[in-house]
């Protein structure tokens, strides 16, 4: 902590540093005056640093485990995001966490992984950065494009079509014989079938 007089105003000026234990990155600056006309202190500016360029350690990463399971996360989940936060951990070294670093970091991961892995890898990133009072460091989860249409390698040929159907007819399941019908002659999702009912076929039209 140190005091100053500041020649202008007249006042003295605190300036403190603390560090909160829960935010292991972080330490966080406030300078105050002193308004002797009312005998109070007023912030004037608060500002946070980063620590000093020592990466994650080992420590703050099963503090983040042990606070997740203090909020009842599943152990699958616990697991997942502390290999995440490990990957993250080699990926920066000795570095501190930086939006550039970050940023880095997810292109890299695009370079090997579909964007929803890596939006997967991030959702655990951001909790991690929000545990450690980085909470403004977060990564923009991507946005996955849909695909208007289905890949050809993943269609039906009429073949397996006619399969499916005799498949049915030999079970003697005329129900599934003629859900797929329906399916395959309106490209309908299974969610979809709902829609499909006694009165849509008496109006000769459904509304999905």
């Amino acid at each position: 902590m140190g005091v100053q007089y500041d020649c202008k105003t007249g006042h003295a000026v605190l300036l403190f540093c603390c560090v909160n234990n829960k935010s292991p990155f972080c330490a966080y600056f406030i300078l105050l005056y002193y308004q002797p006309e009312t005998d109070s202190f007023r912030s004037s500016y608060i500002w946070r640093c980063a620590m000093n360029g020592t990466g994650i350690s080992m420590s703050q990463i099963e503090a983040f485990c042990a606070y997740m399971r203090d909020n009842e996360k599943a152990e699958a989940t616990i697991e997942k995001y502390r290999r995440e936060i490990l990957m993250l951990r080699d990926f920066l070294g000795i570095r501190s966490v930086t939006k550039d670093l970050l940023l880095e970091y997810r292109d890299k991961l695009l370079g090997q992984h579909q964007t929803r892995t890596v939006n997967g890898k991030l959702s655990a990133v951001n909790a991690f950065l929000v545990y450690a009072g980085l909470s403004d460091l977060r990564l923009k989860i991507l946005r996955v494009q849909r695909q208007a249409f289905i890949e050809e390698n993943r269609e039906l040929t009429e073949e397996e079509y006619r399969r499916l159907l005799n498949s049915a007819k030999d079970q003697k399941n005329e129900r599934l014989y003629y859900l797929i019908m329906t399916i395959a002659g309106t490209g309908i999702r299974i969610s979809e079938l709902k829609f499909i009912t006694v009165e849509a076929a008496d109006r000769g039209c459904a509304e999905i």
